[in-house]
């Protein structure tokens, strides 16, 4: 009777240190992994807003320039329509569009010697047509992807503005939207029309 319980009680005391054995193992391996469910989304989110402020002041520095306006107004009066809007390729500075007559290389150049060569995006003028809200896409790369960030700038248009197509001479907003159907309506009297120039990132 001794003999069996003695080895009833090694028995109970192996059982004993094993479980003491795993939940020391268990407890090691939490305090071992970090758990941050938070850090992911922050960092995402930090790099969209950097992304975000860096395409905003690309644009702040294109209008101040100047060439978020002559993006704008470029226009070819006979077409009643965007110069080289019949274009089937995406611009790229110096690819798309001839490079004598791109619309916005510098600015075209600042985006893609800012952003890594994996980013991809569209450049869009968003601008009033009676009760709609109009959207000409004047470069396209594709539809954006999850991580899409979008910046803005307004700029407004006058009838004496001169047209910056390639060929348009003297001829201003007010002489083409006399002339034809002109591809951003006259919607506001003094001021021509409101553009918004719009980039999206992804």
């Amino acid at each position: 009777m001794t003999g069996s319980s003695d080895r009833g009680q090694a028995y109970t005391l192996e059982s004993l240190v094993a479980a003491l054995l795993l939940v020391t193992a268990v407890l090691f391996a939490l305090q071992a992994v970090v758990i941050t469910p938070t850090s992911a989304g922050a960092q995402d989110r930090d790099v969209q807003s950097q992304r975000h402020q860096v395409a905003s002041d690309l644009l702040t520095t294109a209008a101040n320039d100047g060439e978020l306006s002559r993006l704008a107004r470029y226009w070819d009066c006979s077409d009643g329509g965007f110069a080289d809007a019949g274009r089937t390729d995406t611009w790229v500075p110096r690819d798309g569009y001839p490079s004598d007559e791109v619309p916005i290389d510098d600015f075209g150049s600042a985006i893609n010697q800012t952003f890594d060569a994996g980013t991809r995006y569209n450049v869009e003028l968003v601008y009033a047509s009676g009760d709609e809200q109009n959207v000409s896409r004047i470069v396209y790369q594709g539809t954006p992807g999850s991580d899409v960030v979008t910046a803005s700038h307004t700029i407004a248009l006058t009838d004496g503005q001169l047209v910056t197509g390639p060929n348009s001479g003297s001829e201003t907003i007010g002489d083409c939207a006399d002339s034809d159907s002109p591809p951003i309506p006259d919607e506001h009297g003094e001021v021509y029309n409101v553009v918004e120039i719009r980039v999206v990132l992804w």
